[in-house]
């Protein structure tokens, strides 16, 4: 208890500069989290606002490239006008406002199944494009599974070369002592000889004698040490070799895992590309109709029919030339000022390049674009710059906080492992002074209660159990005697008392019954009477003691007033108890 005392002190002064330390660590670590999340959350923002700048660019292109448009198809209009009217295409100069109003809904149908047609061919090509980026990662993802296997392959390869059963330490048997011994007799034997003629070497022999045994031992345990020393590195292999196994399979089950999702995502697009595909075709037929019927419907204002790149400048020119035929050469000046506004220094096929860059990334980044606040340039050009130094800040900060954490994690021992120490000897230190009370009150009780046998219980159960036992031998043993040590003797007819051990089966038989009867009076209770159970305790005996001791139980029963429960296989003691007691049929239980 002293000396778990002292550990346990000594744990304890251990255990709070650990908590202090880890105080300061946990203060640190709370320090750098902050700090690492404040650095993600600059970058966040920061590719936000890149995200903005360059969707605001974007978006600025297509915008002015959809004003371009407009105005070169009106002013294209305008130019097809003109040739319609030098032409003299057309077979009349007015349409009545129901036809032209039923031409310009037709019209209006083709652009939009056309629209639909070219939405769903920029969504197929979209879906195989992501396709192929699944199926490229799907060959990466077998690669690296395939790799991984290799190695595991390669490590189980290994694990099974390094078994712990194959790494044998050194046997050695007392055989090998045997010439040791016999050298050592010879050298104590010289000695002795020489120890009157030659005396100093007889002293060299007997030191030799002393000291030959010693020195092998000496060496045996230093080879036995350097063996076991080598042993524990080659455990610690082992295991290593392990870890590294069941590493690379947990890492081959995520690849593999991983690869399930792609493959699943890849059958996805699959599905998707067959349902576009079969959508398309319904769309073209949808198309090739709307145009057909539209066709049919300007066929007889014209005396020569536009193909279907003129058909919008041919019904603009129909309208116009119906409900208004003046045109304005201010209004075409105009419009190829503001086309050339718009344009700036790009020629029309460099402009139309970039609008379909900025199509291209839009798309591309589609699912990251989102509305954002109306910001000038300047001021996400001047937001950047201020999260550069201010990341720069944060970075040397935190710089600084992981050189502190390194320092007051090094050569810190695990506070986890000290505090369960500390539990355990505490628990030790519980356990030991429990034990120590219990022990010492167990000793008081026991001593009390030999004391108490010894004056009161024994004298009477010697005397009650040899009783009863005269009873059931026919005063073959008339009495018994049980001696401090629990050690019982025997009175024989010749008076002479022997162990029980050296007796038959069926007299201690007849011991033990009798014993049990005599406790069981000794100790019952003056005022509650319990019934006495007997499971088949006459296996042994012969039917003149079993008949005498039939009677004893009887007669106990009745002066005792006490219930017996007799249990037996044996046929013969049934017959016996029906001659002993005539109402021994009314209680007999045959099971």
């Amino acid at each position: 208890i002293q000396r778990l005392m002292e550990q346990k002190n000594t744990l304890n002064e251990k255990l709070n500069i650990l908590i202090e330390k880890d105080e300061k660590i946990v203060f640190l670590n709370a320090e750098i989290q902050d700090k690492e999340n404040k650095i993600i959350y600059l970058q966040e923002r920061e590719e936000n606002l890149n995200l903005q700048k360059t969707q605001y660019q974007k978006l600025q292109i297509t915008n002015d490239f959809t004003k371009y448009q407009k105005l070169d198809q009106n002013l294209q209009q305008l130019q097809y006008h003109d040739n319609l009217s030098k032409n003299n295409i057309l077979k009349t100069g007015m349409v009545n406002v129901k036809d032209l109003t039923e031409i310009a809904n037709q019209r209006q149908k083709v652009s939009n199944a056309q629209s639909q047609l070219i939405i769903k061919q920029n969504l197929i090509e979209n879906r195989q494009l992501q396709k192929e980026k699944y199926l490229k990662e799907q060959d990466k993802q077998k690669s690296e599974i395939m790799q991984e296997r290799s190695r595991l392959n390669y490590l189980k390869k290994i694990n099974s070369e390094k078994q712990l059963d194959k790494f044998e330490p050194i046997q050695m048997s007392f055989t090998a002592f045997i010439p040791l011994t016999i050298i050592e007799i010879f050298l104590l034997i010289g000695g002795l000889l020489l120890r009157k003629t030659h005396a100093a070497l007889s002293v060299i022999f007997i030191v030799l004698a002393v000291l030959l045994p010693l020195l092998t031992v000496f060496l045996y345990f230093l080879i036995r040490k350097k063996q076991e020393n080598n042993y524990k590195r080659y455990k610690e292999a082992v295991r290593k070799q392990r870890m590294r196994t069941l590493k690379i399979e947990n890492s081959l089950e995520d690849l593999e895992f991983s690869l399930q999702k792609i493959e699943s995502r890849s059958d996805i697009y699959d599905e998707e590309i067959d349902a576009l595909q079969n959508e398309i075709k319904n769309d073209i037929e949808i198309f090739e109709r709307e145009s057909n019927k539209l066709k049919y419907l300007i066929k007889p204002y014209f005396t020569e029919l536009p193909d279907d790149n003129q058909l919008d400048n041919a019904i603009s020119a129909l309208r116009e030339k119906t409900v208004d035929n003046v045109h304005n050469e201010e209004k075409e000046k105009y419009l190829k000022r503001e086309l050339q506004n718009l344009r700036g220094n790009l020629s029309a096929a460099e402009f139309y390049e970039q609008y379909q860059q900025a199509q291209n990334w839009l798309i591309e980044h589609q699912n990251q674009l989102r509305t954002f606040p109306e910001y000038s340039q300047n001021h996400i050009d001047s937001q950047l710059t201020g999260i550069a130094e201010e990341k720069t800040i944060i970075s040397e900060q935190l710089a600084a906080d992981k050189t502190n954490l390194n320092l007051l994690q090094k050569n810190q021992e695990n506070t986890f492992e000290v505090e369960e120490e500390l539990n355990h000897v505490i628990e030790t230190l519980k356990k030991a002074e429990f034990r120590y009370q219990s022990l010492t009150l167990a000793m008081h009780l026991l001593e009390y209660s030999k004391q108490n046998f010894d004056q009161s219980i024994r004298p009477q159960l010697n005397h009650k159990a040899a009783e009863y036992l005269s009873i059931m031998t026919g005063e073959a043993y008339t009495d018994l005697k049980i001696d401090q040590n629990f050690m019982l003797y025997l009175q024989d007819e010749d008076q002479v008392f022997k162990k029980q051990a050296n007796d038959s089966s069926g007299l201690n038989d007849q011991v033990n019954l009798a014993l049990r009867l005599a406790l069981t009076e000794i100790l019952q209770d003056k005022y509650i009477q319990l019934p006495l159970i007997l499971n088949d305790p006459f296996v042994q005996i012969d039917e003149n003691r079993s008949q005498e001791t039939l009677k004893l139980l009887i007669k106990i029963t009745k002066q005792q007033n006490r219930q017996t429960l007799f249990f037996t296989s044996q046929s013969s003691i049934y017959k016996l108890l029906e001659n002993l007691d005539d109402n021994i049929k009314n209680s007999v239980v045959h099971l």
